[in-house]
């Protein structure tokens, strides 16, 4: 079972990696949205910080995202369940007393990264999990946009192949190399929500 293996992946080294987590109509259904949202403006580039230190730095982060809501078409049927499956899963296995999460749609255009961060942000443990979902067809070797993961024994580096899933605690360091044609993602956390765990 794909919880299962991706529980013991990250008991053992912090992170799992899931090829075909979505079949090539679920990327197209997904990528379709995405184009149409590009088309009609709704992403907004990208910050570093929380709340009021929250920055635009393209030193460091380039990408352009679009915050996605629970109900909003297709994700209401075509992902949140999943998440929520791994969320009750996770919770039951590891203590993390998750409630709560938040995604959004990631576009790196060509030239662009982000470096070396961890998603967990320095005033607060809200984000646990990080889950990141692969939208690119056709990548190929040179394309760049891969994962870089570092754990404490090694640097893993994930290829952003369409319909692979990544899944690794919040606290583990990571960047993503720079791209050299546009990377599209689905990314995001399960968290503990702050009004609820102060």
């Amino acid at each position: 079972m794909v919880i299962n293996s991706v529980i013991n992946a990250i008991s053992e080294k912090g992170y799992a990696i899931v090829p075909d987590f979505f079949s090539v109509e679920e990327v197209d259904t997904i990528l379709s949205f995405f184009n149409h949202a590009l088309q009609e403006g709704h992403f907004r580039q990208a910050g570093i910080g929380k709340e009021q230190e929250k920055q635009v730095q393209t030193s460091i982060r380039g990408d352009r995202i679009l915050w996605i809501e629970e109900d909003m078409t297709p994700f209401d049927t075509l992902f949140y369940p999943r998440v929520q499956e791994f969320m009750t899963a996770l919770n039951r296995t590891f203590y993390l007393g998750m409630n709560a999460h938040e995604f959004h749609l990631a576009l790196y255009p060509e030239t662009t990264f982000y470096k070396k961060h961890r998603d967990a942000f320095k005033n607060t443990d809200a984000r646990k999990i990080s889950m990141v979902m692969y939208l690119n067809k056709d990548w190929q070797p040179g394309d760049g946009g891969e994962l870089a993961l570092y754990t404490e024994d090694e640097t893993h580096i994930v290829k952003p192949l369409a319909g692979t899933l990544v899944i690794f605690e919040s606290s583990l360091e990571h960047e993503v190399l720079t791209s050299n044609k546009p990377r599209y993602s689905l990314t995001g956390w399960l968290k503990r929500q702050d009004s609820l765990f102060p």
